[in-house]
């Protein structure tokens, strides 16, 4: 592996969620990061109806079940559509776990569009 890292998606393409409040990327989809110290994620959130949209990732060991899963961090809280953050996970400042996957909140029911992408670095 590169010094820069490698190339790593989250989302395979956009998603789009919509009409939940509350909700969490299905286990199977979950990205096994294993091989990286640490992850520079970035999130873009291209459509959205209200605000406040917080998405956070999550991790586990062993994916079975949502009591297996431990939140590692968040992106700042999104405000409206075509907006992007970034997010820092493992060394040194947290520990990563095996596998990781997205959750998202809502205020209120909503329709929101948004993909997670970024490069998994080792020492």
């Amino acid at each position: 592996m590169s010094a820069m890292g490698e190339y790593i998606k989250l989302t395979t393409a956009p998603v789009r969620v919509t009409y939940i409040a509350q909700t969490y990327q299905p286990e199977y989809l979950a990205l096994d990061v294993s091989a990286y110290d640490s992850l520079e994620l970035l999130c873009v959130l291209s459509e959205t109806q209200s605000s406040p949209v917080v998405i956070q990732i999550w991790g586990a060991m062993a994916p079975e079940g949502d009591a297996t899963w431990t939140k590692l961090g968040q992106f700042p809280n999104f405000t409206g559509s075509n907006q992007s953050w970034q997010l820092q996970l493992g060394a040194p400042s947290t520990a990563l776990l095996r596998w990781i996957r997205w959750g998202i909140q809502v205020g209120s029911s909503n329709t929101i569009t948004f993909f997670i992408c970024g490069r998994g670095t080792k020492r």
